[in-house]
């Protein structure tokens, strides 16, 4: 079904939210599985990947949200704290 990815990045969503990083990155990586140009979903990815400590992956993905998405405000804004 189509709407599955969009509900797997809820999910991750509010996983982030209530601290289960690792849960959150394991159902976004399922989302960005299902649906691979879903840019929300790797920005997503990206802050709990640095929520995680894991920055390099964090940069990657966060690159990879911007390259889906030229100009995705959340992305550019994290990149960008991650370098400060």
């Amino acid at each position: 079904c189509p709407t599955h990815y969009r509900a797997l990045k809820l999910l991750g969503s509010a996983l982030f939210g209530v601290g289960e990083y690792r849960a959150a990155v394991k159902a976004l990586e399922e989302a960005i599985s299902m649906k691979p140009d879903y840019a929300d979903a790797h920005c997503d990815l990206a802050s709990s990947l640095h929520a995680l400590g894991e920055d390099e992956r964090a940069v990657e993905v966060f690159q990879r949200a911007i390259d889906l998405k030229p100009g995705h405000v959340d992305a550019l804004y994290n990149l960008g704290g991650l370098y400060m």
